[in-house]
C-alpha cells in the first residue's frame, strides 16, 4: 500500500463562519467520504470542514447510535438519555487525539479536517452495522454467524479509519502508521474498558407472583389428585387399532426447557399421532406442580402400569419419552429440590415396563450420555431414540434455553414432516449434527436401535396415521 504524502495545512484550513448552506455541505461530506470505505484515498482538501459541519456529524452519529441501540435491546425498552455524553465519549476522544497529534507536528489546523472526514466514513460504517443486525433480526442464524457478523465488521470498520487517517495525518510516513494503528487501538481498549452505555434500556416486567412450589401444602397434598386425573383422562384402547400411548418424563425443575420439550410432545403426538387422551406428562416445575404430576420414578411407574391395563398388548405401542441431564454413569437426573428424589437407570427402566406387561415399546432420551441406556433396555419390540451416545454429551438446555437440539430437531421439526418415527430421527440427526458442527461443538452421536419386530409395527402405525383425514 503506497503511503500518501501528507496534506499541506494551507490547504485544509477550517471554515470558522457559520455556513447557510450546512445541509449541502453535510450531504457533500459524507457523499465524499463513501470511497474511504473501499480504502480508496480521498483527498483532505475536498471536505468541507468546520465547526458546525463537525457538530452536526455528531448529531448525526448520535441518531443512529439511538437506531442501532434499538435493534439489539430487548423490547418492551424506554430511552436513556443520560447515555448519550458516554456513547460518544469515543468521538470526543478521536478529537483530542487528533487534535494532540496535529499540534505536536506543528499543523493543528489539520485536526478539524481530519475529525469530519473520519466521523464521515463513521457515518457509513454504522450504517453497515445497523444493516447487519437488521438481517439477523430477520433470519434465523447459529451463535457462530452472530459472532461473524459482529467481529467481521469491526475488523473492516477499524481497518479503513486507519487507512484513511494514516494517509490524513502529518509526519513521516511509519509515524503516520503508528499514530493512526495506536490511536485507534486506543479507541476500541478505551470501549472495551468503558463498557456499553445502552441508548436503549429494557424494561424490569414486576416480578410475576411466585408459582407454586412443590413445599407448599396445598400443593404436595394436591399431587396424587393430578395423577388419578391424568389417569382418569386416559381413553381405553380401540380394537384392532394399532394405538400409540405415551409419558412425557421431564425430570429437572431447576430448567424449564425440559418442561418445554414435553409439553411439545403432548402438542405434536395429540395433533398428528391420533393420540389425543392417550398421553401423559409428568413434569418437575414450579410452573406446573399444582395442576401436573411430578416425575418421579414411582409416579412413571404408577403410570406405565396403568397403561399397561388399558392396551391392547399385541396392537399398540406405548412410547416413554424422557428428557433431563443425563451423567456419565448413564443416569437421568430426577430433581426438584428439595426432595429427595430416586434417580433413573435403565435396569430400573427395563423393569417397570417389563412389570406393566408392555410389550411394543419406544424409549426416546433427550439427555447427554443416552447412548448409555440402549443395551439394557433392547429387545425385538423396542426402538430406542437417544439425543447422545454412550460417551458424548448432548446440547441445549441451560436456564436461558427453550428447547434442546434434540427436542428442537427431533419433536419441533422433524415430527411435524413425517409420522414415521424412524425416518424424523433420521432428519434431526442430520440437523443436529449440522448444527453442532456450525458451531464448533463435538458431536453428540445420536443413536437409533431397531428391534427386528417393531420395525412393521412402527411401518402399520404411520400407515393408519397417513390415511388419517
Amino acid at each position: 500500500m503506497r503511503l500518501e504524502p501528507q496534506p499541506t495545512p494551507a490547504s485544509v484550513t477550517p471554515e470558522l463562519q457559520p455556513s447557510r448552506h450546512w445541509p449541502r455541505e453535510l450531504w457533500h461530506n459524507l457523499r465524499t467520504a463513501l470511497p474511504l470505505l473501499a480504502l480508496r484515498r480521498v483527498p483532505l482538501t475536498r471536505f468541507v470542514a468546520n465547526v458546525e459541519q463537525a457538530l452536526l456529524l455528531l448529531a448525526l452519529l448520535a441518531a443512529l447510535y439511538f437506531v442501532l441501540d434499538w435493534l439489539l435491546v430487548e423490547w418492551p425498552a424506554s430511552v436513556n438519555v443520560r447515555a448519550l455524553p458516554a456513547t460518544l465519549a469515543g468521538d470526543a476522544l478521536l478529537f483530542v487525539l487528533v487534535l494532540l497529534y496535529t499540534r505536536l507536528h506543528g499543523h493543528g489546523r489539520l485536526a478539524l479536517p481530519i475529525f469530519v472526514g473520519l466521523e464521515c466514513l463513521w457515518f457509513w460504517l454504522t450504517l453497515l452495522f445497523i444493516g447487519i443486525q437488521s438481517l439477523l433480526l430477520w433470519f434465523d442464524h447459529t451463535d457462530r454467524a452472530e459472532r461473524l457478523a459482529n467481529w467481521l465488521p469491526a475488523i473492516y470498520a477499524y481497518t479503513t479509519a486507519i487507512v484513511a487517517a494514516q494517509r490524513w495525518l502529518p509526519g513521516s510516513a511509519s509515524r503516520r502508521v503508528l499514530a493512526s494503528a495506536g490511536g485507534h487501538v486506543f479507541l476500541f481498549l478505551s470501549a472495551a474498558y468503558l463498557g456499553a452505555h445502552d441508548l436503549w434500556v429494557a424494561e424490569i416486567a414486576e416480578e410475576p407472583a411466585l408459582e407454586p412450589a412443590i413445599t407448599e401444602e396445598a400443593v404436595w397434598h394436591a399431587q396424587p389428585l393430578t395423577l388419578q386425573r391424568e389417569f382418569a383422562a386416559l381413553l381405553p384402547q380401540r380394537p384392532n387399532t394399532d394405538d400409540l400411548y405415551a409419558v412425557g418424563f421431564a425430570g429437572e425443575a431447576g430448567e424449564n426447557v425440559f418442561m418445554h420439550e414435553v409439553n411439545a410432545l403432548r402438542t405434536t403426538l395429540e395433533r398428528r399421532f391420533d393420540a389425543h387422551g392417550r398421553v401423559v406428562s409428568l413434569i418437575n416445575n414450579d410452573r406446573t406442580a399444582r395442576d401436573v404430576p411430578i416425575a418421579t420414578v414411582s409416579n412413571l411407574a404408577a403410570t406405565l402400569r396403568r397403561i399397561g391395563k388399558l392396551i391392547d398388548r399385541e396392537h399398540d405401542l406405548v412410547m416413554v419419552y424422557l428428557t433431563s441431564h443425563g451423567s456419565e454413569q448413564h443416569e437421568l437426573s430426577v430433581l426438584y429440590e428439595p426432595l429427595q428424589l430416586e434417580q433413573l437407570d435403565a435396569a430400573k427402566l427395563a423393569r417397570m415396563l417389563d412389570q406393566a406387561g408392555i410389550k411394543w415399546r419406544v424409549i426416546i432420551l433427550s439427555a447427554c450420555y443416552a447412548g448409555g441406556f440402549i443395551d439394557a433396555l433392547k429387545n425385538d419390540q423396542t426402538l430406542i431414540l437417544t439425543a447422545a451416545d454412550a460417551t458424548h454429551p448432548s446440547f441445549g438446555c441451560g436456564p436461558d434455553s427453550d428447547m434442546t437440539y434434540f427436542g428442537r430437531a427431533f419433536v419441533e421439526h422433524a415430527l411435524q414432516q413425517t409420522r414415521s418415527l424412524t425416518e424424523a430421527f433420521a432428519r434431526a440427526q442430520i440437523e443436529i449434527r449440522q448444527r453442532e458442527a456450525s458451531e464448533g461443538q463435538e458431536d453428540s452421536n445420536p443413536q437409533m436401535f431397531v428391534g427386528t419386530q417393531i420395525a412393521a409395527k412402527l411401518q402399520r402405525l404411520q400407515q393408519r396415521l397417513d390415511a388419517l383425514p
